[in-house]
């Protein structure tokens, strides 16, 4: 029986060596957007469906794929903004994770500064013993190796994926710690917050602009999501 076992467990290990990466990342993503219009429908919807048309893994073209009878991946192997979604679903879950809007121990980690931990080292290892499969490690190792073979000379993509777990940690500091911060501060946690953000996903759309072009959306960004903030945030603290 442990023979029988052993040989089915081989043929799915080779079934899966056949499948692409896009295999491994589409279910995260996926998951991913359920819990995002689980949530906040209005708020991700338009943005995230249009990083994921534009990677081949939204839902019109999945369905599309099963119903011409081909894999459901099929769309995002010939898309020519195939790093659009798995970057902002990665930037999304890390946002979320720092925002306590996603426990960390969905994806094995105690807690936030747990999980920046082992990003920020696999970084820098380059995920050498991440394996392939459906795991938040191998979507950050698979996104930032696509986005090396795409970013222009001068950009590092793993430089702006460090600073933006940095950004991301003073974001959780302060939440966890009740911090209020001076204007001067916001500005610059603004700055830290979007800035690496908006160069990883310039890099993805293939962009020749990169945020030193653009400086002052972030600011633009960092007001109109405070302000987005607010109403949930009175419900919060002044409900009788």
């Amino acid at each position: 029986m442990n023979a029988i076992f052993d040989r089915l467990a081989g043929i799915q290990e080779r079934n899966l060596r056949k499948q692409s990466d896009i295999y491994f990342t589409m279910p995260i993503i996926l998951d991913v957007k359920i819990q995002l219009y689980t949530r906040l429908f209005k708020k991700y919807f338009s943005i995230i469906e249009a990083v994921s048309l534009l990677s081949g893994t939204s839902i019109p073209q999945i369905f599309l794929a099963r119903l011409i009878g081909m894999p459901a991946t099929f769309m995002a192997e010939f898309s020519p903004y195939p790093q659009a979604a798995p970057a902002y679903t990665l930037g999304r879950i890390t946002d979320d994770m720092a925002d306590g809007d996603l426990d960390p121990k969905v994806f094995g980690y105690n807690n936030f500064p747990d999980y920046v931990k082992a990003a920020k080292s696999q970084i820098r290892n380059r995920g050498t013993e991440v394996k392939r499969g459906i795991a938040l490690d191998f979507l950050l190792k698979n996104t930032l190796e696509d986005l090396e073979r795409i970013q222009k000379p001068g950009d590092d993509v793993r430089k702006d994926w460090d600073m933006f777990l940095d950004a991301m940690l003073v974001e959780y500091d302060r939440r966890v710690n009740h911090k209020i911060l001076t204007k001067a501060g916001l500005k610059t946690i603004d700055d830290n917050s979007f800035s690496y953000a908006h160069n990883i996903m310039l890099i993805a759309l293939r962009s020749k602009t990169r945020f030193k072009n653009i400086e002052e959306i972030a600011q633009l960004q960092g007001k109109i999501f405070a302000l987005a903030d607010l109403k949930p945030e009175f419900a919060l603290y002044f409900t009788p």
